[in-house]
């Protein structure tokens, strides 16, 4: 009985100790549970630092009303849906749409693991872009929003070097959204083709080194060139015209413009066709003159010899050849008449 009474005292201590670690403040979201809260710490410092005890210090998670205190008072960014301040302090204001879609629940285990990397590795510069990617691989974001944010850079040429993340906090909203989408791509391409131990191997190993790139290319023989250049070539194989297809705007613009191309390309041949008839109505066809046709005239004084054959005179033509075929008989009936005359005249 008193080694069970003694083992239920240590739990109970062990949970007033965790209960005390995580400290919540101000009106919380509906979607916070402060229970699986302080179990996804424990987590995430098991998964980034397997080696090291987490920090026993108590860590405020404070949940603004206003955007404009969390900007005034702790520097976040307009756009921002939360942020880590040091290695004790979490700010997320619920009065605007978090960041990425993402719900409270979402951001506040982000930001976890930005605290639970400023506890376990306090004198290593971890670049941005690891810090952000890991807490959006670790905290389960999946967000399809962030794969076609992705497609769009690539279309454009406006990825980001991982390097210029590091000033994510004064970019715009817009451009804050791909380097988030970059860093989470980063980070899981490390995961997807080395594991998830890969991260805290990397993160000692740079420790040691003093720097981060070393501890890279300590564990994978990486350098940063090769890492953007593997990055990148992941990238467009999963999401060059992702957007396309995906984006209600982008695809209603690409029928459009199909459209508009076909009208140009129609438009376009039929001009060519109506000049090619043009064309073809202009050339002179050849005239092929017909042979005169020649009546002779017999017996007629002052007649002409010949006489030109126009079809439009055909009635006037047989008018004229009936004449002369009554003329011509009419003279050989006087001259049957002169011969009976001499005849009479001889008997």
């Amino acid at each position: 009985m008193e080694t069970i009474r003694t083992v239920v005292l240590i739990l109970c201590a062990y949970a007033a100790l965790v209960a005390q670690q995580i400290q919540f403040e101000g009106l919380l979201p509906f979607d916070i549970d402060k229970a699986s809260t302080t179990a996804d710490y424990y987590r995430y410092f098991k998964a980034l630092a397997p080696m090291r005890q987490p920090d026993s210090k108590p860590l405020r998670i404070v949940y603004l009303a206003s955007q404009e205190s969390a900007v005034r008072e702790y520097g976040l960014p307009e756009w921002g849906g939360g942020g880590a301040i040091g290695r004790d302090l979490i700010i997320i204001p619920t009065i605007n749409k978090p960041f990425l879609d993402l719900s409270y629940a979402q951001v506040t285990r982000h930001e976890l693991v930005h605290s639970v990397l400023s506890r376990a590795y306090p004198s290593f510069h971890i670049p941005r872009w690891f810090h952000e990617g890991a807490a959006m691989a670790l905290s389960g974001e999946l967000s399809f929003e962030e794969n076609i944010v992705i497609s769009k850079a690539l279309f454009t040429g406006s990825i980001l070097k991982l390097s210029s993340i590091d000033s994510v906090n004064g970019f715009g909203r817009n451009k804050a959204d791909l380097a988030y989408s970059q860093s989470h791509a980063a980070v899981l391409f490390f995961i997807d083709n080395y594991g998830i131990d890969v991260l805290p191997e990397i993160l000692n190993a740079g420790r040691k080194s003093g720097s981060f790139w070393q501890g890279v290319y300590n564990v994978l023989s990486i350098s940063p060139d090769e890492f953007e250049k593997l990055v990148h070539a992941s990238l467009s194989s999963k999401y060059s015209l992702l957007f396309i297809f995906t984006d209600y705007y982008a695809f209603w613009i690409l029928i459009a413009g199909l459209f508009l191309v076909a009208v140009i390309v129609t438009i376009f041949r039929k001009r060519k066709q109506l000049e090619t008839m043009e064309q073809l109505e202009n050339v002179e066809q050849p005239k092929i003159e017909e042979p005169q046709k020649i009546l002779h005239f017999k017996h007629l004084d002052n007649a002409p010899e010949e006489y030109s054959y126009d079809e439009e005179d055909d009635d006037d033509r047989n008018v004229l050849s009936d004449d002369i075929e009554l003329e011509e008989d009419e003279e050989d009936q006087d001259e049957e008449d002169d011969g009976s005359d001499d005849f009479h005249k001889r008997k």
